[in-house]
């Protein structure tokens, strides 16, 4: 639809359905902020793929320390979490 473009969406609840509609679209990212339910986090990063994940805090609303330590009890391992804390960010924004 898109095809130039690289498009970032959150990850809401609920949404398991909204990741397999949005898989086979590469330019379409989701981030984390505001997400409560790790079952949603661990699917983006299963249906999506970790390269397709950028780590969101939704701050000052919640501590981004929690946030953190919540991706390293998901079973991520480093090249995952690396991708989602700052790689992704990287590339997506061109820095």
């Amino acid at each position: 639809m898109f095809p130039a473009y690289n498009i970032e969406k959150r990850v809401y609840n609920n949404i398991l359905y909204k990741h397999q509609k949005i898989k086979d679209l590469k330019n379409v990212w989701v981030e984390t902020s505001g997400q409560m339910d790790v079952d949603v986090l661990k699917n983006a990063v299963k249906i999506l793929g970790a390269n397709r994940v950028v780590f969101g805090t939704d701050w000052p609303y919640k501590p981004v320390n929690i946030e953190i330590d919540k991706f390293y009890h998901l079973g991520f391992n480093d090249t995952q979490l690396e991708q989602i804390f700052y790689k992704n960010a990287e590339y997506l924004w061109r820095m």
